[in-house]
Formats: structure tokens, sequence, C-alpha cells
């Protein structure tokens, strides 16, 4: 077994710098998701037991939160190896070069069919929005709140391919990380 040691110099390097802009990338992904949601006035409405949950979280979206949740989670944990030094240290034997690779380059994968999924649910929103269009029932409101979500998919669809690309450089560049 070898001894930690704090490597700072990970988290200001390509890949350390990568891995903080993509959870950001994440984190925007989920609040553009979940906005509605939040924003409804209704508290019984995040209720997962009745409906109207439905309404928030549709179109496979779910995918897309399973996504983020992954690479949250992957990223910390190559954050603590790579600035904790345990490849060097007590991972001595794991390759966690190789590994890290290898998973941004699945991570990758994932985003992008996560931005394909964004992509079809702003469709279905848009196509919801001019259903409702043409009904005389509905109020303003109604169309107002299709169009916000399918401007809110849209970009998360962006982030979504966005992040994307940024775990194929990061796939790329943790082959050349000399820490």
């Amino acid at each position: 077994m070898g001894e930690i040691k704090i490597k700072c110099r990970y988290c200001i390097s390509l890949p350390g710098l990568l891995a903080w802009i993509q959870m950001i990338f994440a984190c925007v992904v989920v609040g553009l998701i979940l906005w509605n949601a939040y924003k409804a006035e209704d508290t019984s409405a995040l209720d997962p037991t009745k409906d109207n949950y439905k309404n928030y979280i549709k179109h496979g979206e779910q995918y897309t939160l399973l996504v983020v949740m992954i690479c949250i989670a992957v990223n910390v944990v190559f954050l603590l190896i790579f600035f904790l030094n345990c490849h060097m240290g007590p991972c001595v034997g794991c390759r966690c070069l190789t590994f890290a690779s290898i998973a941004y380059g699945l991570l990758a994968l994932m985003w992008l069919s996560a931005g394909g999924v964004e992509v079809y649910a702003a469709i279905k929103f848009k196509e919801d929005r001019d259903s409702v269009t043409g009904q005389v029932f509905k109020t303003i409101f109604n169309n107002e709140y299709y169009e916000e979500a399918f401007r809110r998919r849209a970009a998360a669809a962006a982030f979504c391919f966005a992040n994307g690309l940024l775990y194929l450089v990061s796939a790329q560049q943790t082959k050349y990380l000399d820490l």
C-alpha cells in the first residue's frame, strides 16, 4: 500500500476542469428539465403517486436524469481518485487512467443518446403545444407553458450534446494525463 498524496494540480489541469464543467452542465440539464415541477404552485404535483407528476417528466426524460446522476457520481469518484493521487498509492494495481478513459467514452455515448431523448421530448412538447393551440377551452397560459417547455427541452438537448462532446474530449485527454 502506498501513501496518499494530494495533487491539487489535477483540479486545474484540463481533465480536472473538464470534469467540473461537465458537472455544471449536468446540473443545468436537471434544472431545465425540472424547472416546471419546481415552479408549480401545487406541491402535490411533485408527488410521484399522483398522475399529474407525469406532466413534468415525460417522453423518456427519466433516462436523461439517470445519465445525469451516473455522470455526476463517476466524475466525483474520478476527481477524488486523481486529486488524492490514489491511482499511485493504494490503488496502484488499478489501471485508473485506462478505466477513466473507457468510462468517459461510455458516458459520452450516454450523453449523446440523452441529447436524442431531449430532442424527442422537445418535438413532443412542440406537438402538444400545436394541439393545444387549436382548442378553445385552453387558456393562453397553457400555450405559453408548452412553448416554455419546448424551449427548455431544446436547451437541455443542446447541453446534453455539448456534455457528450466534453466527455469525448475527456476520454481522449485522460490517456495523456501526466500526474
